[in-house]
């Protein structure tokens, strides 16, 4: 929160909420504002968050909820909008989720929903009940992590953003992965292995 810039909110698409316990309530109310105009919001709690907090001040706009985080360890992820599965990951400290009949699924670990999608007025909430983060869980190492968060950051987007961006056959340039290496190896869905060197980096 002591980072958060208020002059920077008019100008921002999106908010991500990421591992605050319990937000402050009147910024809480201008990102929501910020939400109704149009704008989108990401919400995961991450480890220390307080679910009753933040269905507090989404009542009553969002139905869906936040349940108390549990600690039984959940096998494997479905990613609903995309129909794939992931059978590898784990989680052992979640929040499940209730969905109400108007939300989006967008993640789930057998009936548990772990994802979801609220319509707020003329912008979305994106709810997440894990965390977002290599440091708390291995889901930003499997395949299926990027798909899920760009479908989310997709459908919180404002309606100026086209909803596919990247169309096939077209060149994506990866210049920002080049960091302390020279080249990277890229596997498509149909396992087929590329190497992108620095010096061209499409």
């Amino acid at each position: 929160e002591g980072a958060f810039d208020r002059s920077q909110l008019e100008e921002a698409d999106i908010v991500a909420l990421l591992g605050i316990p319990s937000p402050n309530p009147r910024l809480f109310a201008e990102v929501l504002e910020k939400v109704k105009r149009g704008g989108g919001l990401l919400v995961s709690l991450g480890l220390r968050g307080d679910p009753f907090a933040y269905n507090g001040l989404f009542n009553p706009l969002i139905r869906s909820r936040f349940l108390p985080a549990e600690s039984r360890r959940l096998y494997g992820i479905e990613s609903i909008p995309l129909g794939r599965r992931d059978d590898s990951p784990s989680f052992g400290y979640h929040y499940p989720i209730t969905s109400s009949d108007t939300a989006e699924l967008l993640l789930r670990s057998g009936e548990t929903v772990l994802g979801a999608i609220e319509l707020v007025e003329n912008g979305r909430v994106a709810l997440f009940g894990i965390p977002l983060s290599d440091a708390e869980n291995d889901l930003p190492y499997r395949p299926i992590y990027l798909p899920i968060v760009l479908q989310a950051m997709r459908s919180i987007a404002p309606p100026r953003f086209e909803r596919d961006s990247i169309v096939a056959g077209e060149s994506i340039s990866l210049a920002s992965f080049f960091r302390e290496r020279q080249s990277l190896t890229i596997e498509t869905p149909t396992r087929e292995k590329i190497a992108v060197h620095q010096s061209d980096p499409a």
